[in-house]
């Protein structure tokens, strides 16, 4: 990063980023609203954009994004809803939005391998499909053995009393059976939702469809903003490639024990994305996304669940009748 690159940068960049950024965020309120009208009456679309916001607020001030979903729950409590009914509405979201990973990583993999995308890293020429195809096999092996477990009651418990007694082992709860029963809570809640979503598969497709859309536009913040600093033209190729680096940055930052990577995201995206970016532009790229995408955003959010959390919601919500 040089005095220069941060020169090039013009606000109404930074801007356009983060609006995109806002964009995308807004939907996933969209998608966790009408997700959650088939479990909960009468949560509205504005508390849905607080716990969605607070999640993203979880993500950014804890190591490993531990406090995403528990921000969300606590911004659900204090509007109403029990935790047994958090837990349905948080499950059934997870759901879409793994099945909806299943389906980027299979089109981008039907599209790179039509049209026969490469990349080139240390002079070493890859083609695109192994990448995406390893990423659509991790997310549908991911979901299927989330289902298996849940509607095959052996193998859940054979599974679960094991992973039980390895984290009594290692000293990570302090009883095997109270692990086991709270998780077999979970497996039968995802299992209700699996359900539901398959009796009603054509309500749930739009959503999928949605979040396919949010997906993209959230990997493709980067590279939105290394076309806004560079001045450059878009195509699908660039987008792809910087698809592929986007995940691959994030996974690498998931596995550091810092806030949102504090720090390390800034070094990983100068050495992941210097493989697509020229010297010229990577430092006025990384503050431009940077910038919209953390700085800005996590005001924003922590502004929302300050307002949705500072006083408990005397309202109790039921149940939808399915």
């Amino acid at each position: 990063i040089t005095i220069e690159s941060i020169k090039s940068i013009k606000v109404i960049h930074v801007i356009i980023v983060f609006l995109l950024a806002i964009v995308g965020a807004l939907l996933c309120a969209v998608i966790c609203y009408f997700t959650y009208k088939r479990t909960i009456n009468g949560y509205s679309f504005w508390h849905t954009i607080g716990d969605v916001f607070s999640g993203n607020l979880g993500s950014k001030i804890t190591p490993f994004r531990l406090g995403h979903f528990p921000l969300r729950a606590y911004y659900q409590n204090k509007n109403g809803l029990e935790p047994y009914q958090s837990l349905s509405t948080l499950t059934k979201a997870q759901i879409v939005y793994s099945i909806a990973s299943v389906l980027v990583y299979g089109v981008a993999f039907i599209v790179v391998l039509i049209m026969g995308l490469k990349g080139v890293v240390e002079g070493i020429e890859f083609p695109f499909w192994i990448m995406y195809l390893i990423g659509f096999l991790f997310h549908l092996g991911s979901v299927a053995l989330c289902i298996v477990l849940a509607f095959f009651e052996g193998l859940q418990n054979f599974v679960l009393n094991i992973v039980g007694k390895i984290l009594v082992k290692i000293k990570k709860v302090s009883n095997a059976y109270e692990y086991v029963d709270k998780q077999k809570v979970k497996m039968q809640i995802y299992k209700e939702q699996v359900i539901d979503m398959v009796k009603h598969v054509g309500y749930y497709l739009p959503l999928l469809f949605l979040y396919f859309l949010q997906m993209v536009i959230t990997c493709a913040l980067p590279y939105v903003a290394y076309l806004l600093v560079s001045g450059g033209a878009f195509n699908i190729e660039s987008l792809l490639y910087f698809y592929l680096l986007f995940i691959t940055t994030n996974y690498i930052n998931n596995v550091i024990p810092l806030p949102n990577g504090s720090g390390s995201v800034e070094i990983i995206f100068t050495l992941v994305y210097s493989l697509a970016i020229s010297d010229a532009y990577l430092g006025a790229t990384l503050i431009c996304w940077r910038l919209a995408t953390f700085y800005l955003t996590i005001v924003i959010e922590f502004i929302i669940f300050m307002m949705g959390t500072c006083k408990k919601s005397s309202k109790k919500l039921s149940n939808v009748q399915t």
